[in-house]
């Protein structure tokens, strides 16, 4: 029984390790500014993070450098770095809306010759699908919808749906 309530115990601490690392991620990716130097103190800062969330944004993060460094090939192997992270973090749950939202971000802003682009509409579906379900914290759900009506591959349906989702939120 002890060794039990021990496991619980720590079991609780982990958890909330998670979460509070998730949010301190999540809170800097969408406040800071994205330059070199910010993206990279969060690349270092986070790496060691394991949860899927985490490592969503992680990804995000080392596509994004792919804008900072010289050389085509270090450019490539940077986005498809990033983009091979997110996408095994939404292969360890595919449900979460937030992971979804964070490669709808480089879906829909990344150059077309990447040919990054064919889970858009899963992606949103699941996104929407997850803040009607207030599996998104409301103050966040505003925040991930403003940024993707920012993104330049929109459809008009798909910017109809997003601008309706928002004013469900109100």
């Amino acid at each position: 029984m002890k060794n039990f309530l021990l496991t619980l115990f720590v079991s609780f601490l982990l958890v909330n390790a998670a979460i509070a690392s998730s949010n301190s991620l999540r809170e800097e990716f969408h406040t800071k500014d994205l330059n070199r130097e910010n993206v990279e103190q969060m690349i270092a800062t986070y790496s060691s993070d394991n949860s899927p969330v985490d490592q969503a944004y992680l990804g995000v993060c080392q596509a994004i450098m792919a804008q900072y460094v010289f050389l085509p090939t270090t450019k490539l192997r940077s986005f498809y770095n990033g983009k091979d992270l997110l996408d095994t973090s939404i292969e360890e749950d595919g449900t979460n809306g937030e992971q979804r939202y964070l490669r709808l971000l480089i879906q829909l802003n990344a150059p077309s010759f990447l040919l990054y682009n064919k889970n858009i509409d899963k992606d949103l579906e699941v996104f929407i699908e997850d803040v009607k379900n207030n599996n998104i914290d409301p103050k966040w759900s505003n925040v991930f919808i403003e940024n993707l009506l920012k993104g330049k591959k929109l459809s008009q349906q798909q910017i109809e749906e997003l601008t309706q989702l928002k004013k469900e939120l109100i």
